[in-house]
């Protein structure tokens, strides 16, 4: 008698492309590459060292979705599967990391204060104090619409300083931080 075993063939991993890049958006778009024969996609969001999803979704049939539910600041990570006719599905692949509230990373160059571009913010909230005694400090500038990223320090009389800077999300009446 013949011996047989009954096996599968997995269809491809889903490709997320391009891997999200950290964003103060807590409702970013993720785009895949599509998979030939494809019904429709399932997503699913985990935070890091979470056991459980932070947010899922399935049915969805384009290759790309923007989260419907915001996602609070954090490292989370990212997967795609696809789903066919004949019900069989991809295998989850190894998913991409997500950053949420990305902070800027604030420096002095010169006598300017500079940060980096914090991708999707639509403002920055700043607010830089001089030490007027030690342990003791003003606000010198509190700004909440500053749209470049840096603030020229040329004016400002010498001694020590602290600064932050807020990276800001403004949509549809909602404001997400980082």
């Amino acid at each position: 008698e013949p011996i047989h075993t009954a096996f599968e063939v997995s269809r491809p991993v889903v490709s997320i492309e391009p891997a999200p890049l950290p964003t103060v958006d807590a409702t970013p778009v993720i785009k895949w590459i599509s998979s030939i024969g494809a019904a429709s996609y399932e997503l699913v969001v985990i935070r890091v060292g979470a056991v459980t999803s932070s947010y899922s979704v399935s049915g969805i049939t384009s290759s790309t979705h923007r989260i419907a539910t915001a996602l609070s600041p954090g490292e989370y990570r990212v997967w795609v599967r696809s789903h066919f006719s004949d019900s069989s599905r991809s295998v989850w692949g190894p998913g991409v990391r997500l950053s949420i509230g990305a902070a800027p990373v604030v420096q002095v160059v010169g006598r300017t204060l500079r940060w980096n571009d914090v991708r999707d913010a639509t403002r920055y909230e700043v607010l830089i104090q001089l030490e007027w005694t030690p342990g003791r400090y003003t606000d010198v500038l509190r700004t909440t619409g500053q749209l470049t990223a840096m603030i020229d320090l040329t004016t400002s009389k010498g001694g020590h300083y602290r600064a932050w800077v807020r990276a800001v999300r403004d949509e549809s009446g909602t404001h997400y931080t980082s």
